[in-house]
């Protein structure tokens, strides 16, 4: 529940606070608003509570706006952990989404995703290999010339991995130079922890 309220507070920071980013550095470069067009690609870590282990590997995503106000985005990942069964976890995404501009640095989205999770492992009980939906709804804003805030709350469904879950994710973005930036994200879905650092290009 405490993780749910920091989710929360994070988003009402990302609103509440868009000017800030005008007080920022005079570097044209640096984005004054979220971009919608990118790629990145991450390193990622999963925390499996009921099996006390750790899932490691990587991530692909990319995001294209394509109108004013509707942007596609879709990602690709695999995770492995060698313990007392192999694991190995590839995971796909692929949504649609709105933008509602409540401001030059600050952007809230609605997001609707087809989702495919597979589990593989040398334990047939943990196997699995399902697809479902998530519907998540976000903010995400420049809150300092460069750095962006984001979060996300949502609802995921997906048999044997996220059966109907609430879900939440916040994270950072700065960029550095020429659209390129880092970026940093925490997201819980169920016995689910992910952590996320990555390097992210963008482009208009």
């Amino acid at each position: 529940m405490h993780k749910s309220a920091f989710a929360i507070a994070m988003m009402v920071t990302t609103i509440s606070f868009p000017s800030l980013a005008a007080d920022g550095p005079d570097d044209p470069d640096a984005p004054v608003g979220p971009d919608w067009n990118y790629v990145e690609a991450s390193y990622i870590e999963t925390d499996v509570d009921n099996l006390g282990k750790e899932l490691k590997g990587w991530e692909v995503e990319g995001s294209l706006k394509f109108s004013e106000w509707a942007f596609l985005r879709g990602s690709y990942s695999q995770q492995e952990e060698e313990f007392d069964q192999d694991v190995d976890l590839d995971q796909f995404s692929v949504g649609v989404g709105g933008i509602w501009t409540l401001s030059d640095t600050t952007h809230l989205y609605g997001e609707v995703s087809y989702e495919h999770w597979s589990l593989d492992s040398n334990d047939v009980n943990l196997d699995g290999d399902e697809s479902g939906s998530r519907l998540g709804i976000g903010a995400r804003s420049v809150v300092w010339r460069g750095l962006e805030l984001n979060a996300e709350l949502g609802y995921i469904d997906i048999d044997d991995f996220a059966n109907g879950e609430a879900y939440f994710e916040v994270g950072g973005l700065y960029t550095f130079w020429k659209g390129l930036g880092l970026s940093a994200s925490y997201e819980e879905i169920d016995d689910l922890d992910t952590w996320r650092v990555g390097l992210r290009w963008s482009f208009r």
